[in-house]
């Protein structure tokens, strides 16, 4: 298993992600979303809130996103 080493805040579920998970998808709609919301943003992303890989609410609150 590859560890991440960084001296940046990154979201512990990089480790094990949820299956819903912007990381584990990456479709072109969601490479922007994980690269904000898995990094120094992930307090904010509805599935980390979620503590079970479910979003709580919808995904349009991420749609606005921009980085």
């Amino acid at each position: 298993m590859l560890k991440l080493v960084t001296s940046k805040r990154l979201c512990p579920h990089l480790q094990e992600p949820f299956d819903e998970c912007y990381c584990v998808k990456l479709s072109s709609q969601d490479i922007e979303r994980a690269v904000y919301l898995c990094s120094m943003n992930f307090e904010i992303c509805d599935i980390y809130k979620s503590g079970n890989g479910r979003t709580v609410g919808t995904r349009q609150s991420h749609d606005s996103i921009t980085c």
